[in-house]
């Protein structure tokens, strides 16, 4: 099994810049050719359970996906992801706790508190804060599976 190695926040944010990017242009296509307009309203109409901006992250990456789900989730439907599948990257949110240490002025991640901050923080003595952040997620079209397509979803 191959070992997973941590990015830098360099990398990871090349990487969220160029799915902001794609979006971008999305965007200047929709300007470009209307008809690109009406193939993405119809394409987002599948996807009503994921924001405008995922919609458009999936239409960019793969403009025939019917139906995605993470690798988890075909997985609990019984489905293996086929070997060598790309996955598509969309946007999922993070709920980021964090508090200010005594004396300092810049936030610190609350998963990085000392034993007797924990302490403090319980009896309410430091209060924390909490942000939602977005980091990168991965979801595979229905067509990446191996689920027969009599059993796709209608």
């Amino acid at each position: 099994m191959a070992k997973y190695e941590k990015r830098s926040p360099e990398d990871i944010k090349k990487e969220m810049d160029l799915y902001n990017q794609k979006i971008i242009d999305l965007g200047e296509s929709f300007k470009r050719d209307p008809a690109v307009i009406a193939e993405y309203l119809e394409f987002s109409s599948k996807f009503y359970r994921y924001s405008p901006r995922n919609q458009q992250l999936i239409f960019s990456q793969n403009e025939r996906a019917s139906f995605v789900g993470s690798y988890q989730f075909y997985k609990e439907k019984g489905y293996q992801v086929q070997k060598g599948q790309k996955s598509m990257k969309i946007l999922v949110p993070v709920k980021a706790s964090y508090f200010y240490r005594d004396g300092e002025n810049t936030s610190t991640p609350l998963i990085n508190a000392t034993k007797s901050e924990r302490e403090r923080i319980k009896r309410g003595e430091i209060e924390v804060k909490s942000v939602m952040r977005f980091k990168l997620g991965s979801v595979f079209d229905i067509s990446q599976t191996d689920c027969p397509v009599a059993e796709y979803p209608r």
